[in-house]
């Protein structure tokens, strides 16, 4: 098994996975897991989501542009 750890301030509050990470979880299937962890004060609780791709309601969307320069002076 393949376990990605995300952290949040409050279960139920939003969690994004890197293109890598997408790309993984839909090679792997049932053997990727989302672990979605928040630290109480008695400890930690975990929210565990198997094959990620197929179980979660994943949207794509763009949060960054690159400017590139590769030829200069």
């Amino acid at each position: 098994k393949y376990i990605e750890i995300k952290s949040v301030n409050q279960m139920g509050a939003s969690v994004s996975l890197t293109n890598n990470e997408y790309s993984t979880a839909n090679e792997l299937k049932n053997q990727y897991l989302i672990a979605i962890v928040k630290q109480t004060e008695c400890g930690i609780d975990v929210c565990y989501i198997e094959n990620p791709v197929e179980n979660m309601n994943l949207i794509k969307r763009v949060t960054r542009w690159e400017w590139i320069c590769d030829e200069y002076n």
